[in-house]
């Protein structure tokens, strides 16, 4: 982690925590506080932060017949993506990851 990065995060630590623990993404902190999506999450585990399970995979494994049926069928990855709320890149490692799907 830079060192011009650190003392600003720590004297928003307790609002970096509250915002996270209230459902705010790495990437949403990231932006509001002008750093890497993976610096807040170091900073968030050096502060002794309970870290939430990422829901992408878990939410894609409810759907993943849906989503198989849906490329058969010839929609396009980013709109079913958009439908399931995550990013195509999301979606893309997901169905290589889980069918060997590759698009």
């Amino acid at each position: 982690m830079s060192r011009s990065v650190m003392p600003r995060l720590l004297s928003e630590a307790e609002t970096i925590r509250s915002l996270y623990e209230q459902g705010a993404s790495f990437q949403d902190l990231a932006v509001r506080f002008g750093c890497a999506h993976n610096t807040i999450r170091r900073f968030l585990v050096s502060q002794n932060a309970t870290l939430r399970k990422p829901l992408s995979s878990h939410r894609l494994d409810a759907v993943h017949a849906e989503l198989l049926r849906a490329l058969q069928d010839g929609d396009d990855i980013g709109a079913i993506a958009r439908r399931h709320h995550v990013r195509r890149e999301t979606l893309t490692r997901y169905l290589i990851a889980k069918s060997g799907v590759m698009y």
